[in-house]
């Protein structure tokens, strides 16, 4: 029994040491960083940038999270992305334009024949009003433009 006591005592006085040591060195290492306030602490921790709220409730300690708006920031934004990239797809579907990411829509110009007939149709127009608006006015109707 004796022996027994003996090892537990040698083993608690190597022990003792290490875990203060071990604690020194996480404190030194300054992953955590405390700021009073108000009648408690606010904890940083330096490597994930979580912040806590530090304080004495019924008698016992404890460190509760405050809450982080830049999660939910991030998440609307992801939302957002996803929504405004449907949408955009939707709308190239609605329009019969296959959903082509990254690339701008293909122009497609008239061909000469189909300026020719445009023009000929525009020329019609307007010879066609011109008349009509000789016949408003009272004017000859033999002229040409």
């Amino acid at each position: 029994m004796k022996s027994l006591l003996a090892a537990a005592a040698i083993l608690a006085a190597v022990a003792s040491p290490a875990l203060a040591q071990g604690e020194t060195a996480a404190v030194e290492s300054g992953r955590y960083t405390m700021e009073r306030s108000g009648d408690g602490f606010l904890r940083l921790d330096t490597r994930t940038g979580v912040v806590s709220f530090c304080g004495q409730k019924d008698g016992a300690w404890g460190c509760n999270p405050v809450s982080d708006d830049r999660q939910a920031l991030a998440e609307e934004i992801q939302k957002l992305e996803t929504e405004n990239r449907l949408l955009r797809e939707r709308v190239l579907e609605l329009e019969g334009k296959p959903a082509a990411e990254g690339k701008p829509p293909e122009l497609k110009l008239p061909t000469d024949a189909e300026m020719n007939q445009l023009m000929t149709w525009f020329e019609t127009w307007v010879v066609r009003f011109l008349a009509f608006v000789r016949t408003l006015t009272g004017e000859p109707q033999g002229q040409s433009i």
